[in-house]
C-alpha cells in the first residue's frame, strides 16, 4: 500500500510541476523568459513570475532590494510568512492579514488536480 501511495504522488507532483506552469501564465500571454514544463530549474525566486507569488506577503516583489535579498536568501522566508499565491488575486490585506489567506483560484486548481483529477 505504501509503495503504491509514494507512486501517486509522484505521479500527481510530476504532472502538476508540468501543468502549474499552464496556471500561472496570464491569458494570452507568455511567461518571459519561458519556463520549461518539466523542469525545476529558473523556477522559485529565479523567474519573475513565480517570484511574485512565492513572494511573502507584506513585502514588495516590485522592489528590487526585496527581489535580490529573496533571490539571493539573504532574506529568510520563515514557515510563518505566507506566500502571496495563497489570496485571493494574490493580494494581501495589511489591516487583515487573515482576509482571502488560502482561497487562492490556484490552491482551488491544484487541490482539483490531486484529488479529483487533472481534467476536473
Amino acid at each position: 500500500i505504501q509503495k503504491g501511495t509514494s507512486v501517486a504522488r509522484s505521479d500527481d507532483m510530476k504532472s502538476m510541476k508540468a501543468t502549474i506552469v499552464d496556471w500561472i501564465t496570464p491569458k494570452g500571454q507568455a511567461l518571459i523568459p519561458h519556463i520549461p514544463r518539466n523542469a525545476k530549474t529558473g523556477r522559485g525566486f529565479h523567474h519573475e513570475r513565480t517570484g511574485a507569488l512565492l513572494c511573502p506577503a507584506g513585502y514588495e516583489w516590485a522592489n528590487s532590494e526585496t527581489k535580490a535579498k529573496l533571490h539571493s536568501s539573504q532574506l529568510q522566508v520563515a514557515g510563518d510568512q505566507w506566500p502571496l499565491f495563497l489570496y485571493v488575486d494574490y493580494s494581501y490585506d495589511v489591516e487583515d492579514p487573515w482576509n482571502s489567506l488560502l482561497r487562492s483560484s490556484l490552491l482551488v486548481l491544484a487541490y482539483r488536480h490531486i484529488f479529483t483529477s487533472p481534467s476536473s
